[in-house]
């Protein structure tokens, strides 16, 4: 269980992990934990890639494994690169042209022909500040008489500045609703 990694509820533990390492398309950094979002001049955004692999939390020696759907990522984003970038990069390296093809279909039907990829992520053995978060839920009445039934799922915050802050959570975990 996430709470065995800390010893009461509001406390706030570095923690490393480890996992199945991706490598990240354009900065060729590995990770963990991996995602990749591209951002449109009108603020909308759309997931180009993330990871789902489970990752294993080390709270100096205390290890448990935890599935994604059980993170909250407060990182500031890796490496962030234009689109106009990428098509000059995509003409001396194949994996970068097939970016620029990429880049390219996500940019149909937009007005802007523009857009920012952000690479957030977590890298295996790095040192990571943590602490332990509640999300509510309500299951639905046993019948007519009794009342929703509220439930509390416990997350991991996770970020690479100290918390509390004010790093918004990353886009894949942004508008997360059970």
């Amino acid at each position: 269980m996430i709470r065995d990694l800390f010893k009461d509820e509001k406390e706030i533990v570095k923690l490393t992990f480890d996992g199945k390492e991706t490598t990240s398309i354009f900065s060729k950094d590995k990770y963990v934990y991996y995602e990749c979002t591209a951002y449109f001049p009108d603020d909308s955004y759309t997931h180009v890639l993330f990871t789902q692999d489970e990752l294993i939390a080390d709270n100096k020696g205390k290890k448990i494994s935890i599935g994604i759907n059980r993170i909250r990522l407060k990182v500031n984003p890796a490496h962030e690169i234009k689109s106009d970038e990428i098509k000059k990069n995509a003409k001396n390296n194949s994996q970068a042209a097939q970016a620029a093809e990429a880049v390219k279909s996500l940019l149909t039907g937009q007005k802007e022909k523009k857009l920012t990829l952000k690479e957030y992520g977590l890298k295996k053995n790095k040192k990571y500040y943590a602490m332990l978060d509640f999300e509510t839920y309500h299951l639905p009445p046993k019948d007519e008489k009794s009342e929703p039934e509220e439930k509390r799922n416990a997350v991991l915050i996770i970020s690479d500045e100290k918390l509390p802050n004010n790093i918004e959570v990353t886009p894949r975990f942004k508008h997360w609703s059970y």
